[in-house]
């Protein structure tokens, strides 16, 4: 069986909602809590519809950089979904944290959940969190989650403690770190022993073979076709990475020394129908992971909200800017030190 996470865009918006009533639906029996009386798993009486209630989960097409909705599939099919915050949205001051994590009952006690995180959790190195239920009731989910990071979780293990979480209520609140498996900020895959279980990567360098999908792609963004010979300098030497989705281009990212000798991120582009799914910054990721100990420069005009909201979630600091460049929307500089 072969399991994918994938960032899911809004182009498969409805896929993930169509999952959420089911899981709302398990919560419903470990929690003890009654639908509204329209029948819909809301505290509001005045919400009515289950797409009256899809609307409260904008934010999360919103956020890129911050918050990621991703699809589990298995064989292509829809198997669960999880939803993983960062910055402002984690408790505990950890990275990230596991905000909403669904398997379907057909999928579970077959290690579809445990590669499906294990995968997650190497694709954000850093600090978690995740909570669940505690209780005679969830012991399913608290037993999952306790083998899920006795195989996972980085070299310090993790911790468990029951406390009230101000957002949640009464939880069981996980603590761990994990780090990224493989160079380039790729995760080549998961198996579980014997099952034959397997996540793909979506990021690797881009090959000739990429190029026109590659100038399509930069055409349809910036609304012409005159980089072309830029993107084949990048593709030629080594300096392009592409984001590939069921084996369709989803963004590229070029990088150079363009910028006073410096490693500088020169492009970065992401397809419309994919953004604010992660994309952009698992690009970041591979390109910072290629360069492990070196100072990193990029920029972004002004006026894009979304990439500054990325950089600054990844650690970058604004370095300066740049006016005449484009009229009347300044460049902003950014630099991420190397780690100590």
């Amino acid at each position: 069986m072969n399991i994918s996470v994938e960032p899911c865009g809004l182009d498969r918006k409805f896929i993930l909602m169509n999952l959420y009533p089911l899981y709302l639906h398990d919560l419903a029996g470990i929690r003890e809590v009654l639908p509204n009386r329209c029948g819909v798993f809301e505290e509001d009486d005045g919400i009515q519809t289950l797409q009256e209630q899809q609307g409260e989960f904008d934010i999360w097409w919103e956020k890129e950089g911050l918050l990621f909705p991703y699809l589990i599939l298995a064989d292509g099919i829809p198997a669960g979904f999880a939803l993983i915050a960062s910055g402002p949205y984690t408790e505990s001051g950890s990275d990230y944290m596991v905000n909403e994590f669904f398997i379907l009952r057909p999928y579970r006690g077959k290690g579809v959940g445990e590669a499906a995180a294990g995968e997650l959790f190497r694709r954000h190195p850093g600090s978690w969190s995740l909570f669940t239920t505690p209780g005679e009731r969830n012991r399913g989910s608290i037993s999952f989650w306790r083998k899920s990071l006795a195989r996972h979780a980085g070299e310090d293990g993790y911790t468990e403690e029951d406390l009230e979480l101000e957002h949640f209520g009464c939880s069981k609140l996980f603590l761990f770190s994990s780090a990224a498996e493989t160079s380039g900020g790729v995760s080549e895959g998961t198996e579980t022993s014997g099952k034959g279980i397997a996540c793909s990567s979506d990021v690797r360098k881009a090959s000739m073979a990429d190029l026109p999908a590659i100038a399509a792609l930069d055409a349809k963004a910036v609304g012409h076709g005159g980089r072309l010979a830029e993107l084949e300098k990048h593709v030629r030497s080594g300096c392009c990475l592409v984001s590939l989705r069921e084996g369709r281009l989803a963004g590229f990212a070029a990088h150079d020394r363009s910028f006073f000798g410096q490693r500088f991120l020169q492009l970065i582009i992401v397809d419309p129908d994919d953004r604010r799914s992660g994309v952009g910054r698992s690009l970041m990721e591979a390109w910072e992971a290629e360069l492990p100990g070196h100072k990193l420069f990029t920029s972004t005009n002004e006026s894009n909200k979304p990439m500054q909201q990325l950089c600054e979630a990844m650690g970058y600091v604004r370095s300066g800017v740049v006016d005449n460049l484009d009229e009347g929307d300044p460049e902003i500089i950014y630099c991420k030190p190397p780690v100590a």
